[in-house]
């Protein structure tokens, strides 16, 4: 028996976004009667940027500020063998705003 895959990349600024927008992606996996075979929650490391910016700009070189950016990311990958089409209500899911998503099907 075949199953189909479907892999979901998310990607926010903010954890608490993400960890929202993956708890909808999961209830809406399983309110659908599907039959799941797997369903695995990948939690990829923080890319995390870093900028420094002098305050003054003529003189006093140690008077510095540094700024940082992160991007949490995470994979939902689902294994699961049914007749139904889940692409659609993935993509129709309502995510929080400054959360990025890709869905592979494979």
């Amino acid at each position: 028996m075949t199953f189909k895959k479907i892999k979901i990349k998310l990607e926010a600024f903010e954890y608490s976004a993400l960890y929202l927008s993956e708890k909808k992606f999961i209830n809406t996996i399983l309110k659908n009667s599907l039959i799941l075979a797997r369903l695995s929650i990948v939690n990829l490391p923080v890319e995390k940027k870093i900028y420094c910016v002098l305050r003054s700009p003529h003189t006093d070189k140690d008077s510095r500020e540094h700024f940082e950016m992160k991007k949490h990311k995470k994979i939902i990958y689902i294994f699961y063998k049914s007749n139904l089409s889940i692409l659609n209500l993935l993509q129709n899911t309502d995510l929080k705003s400054g959360v990025f998503c890709s869905i592979e099907s494979f």
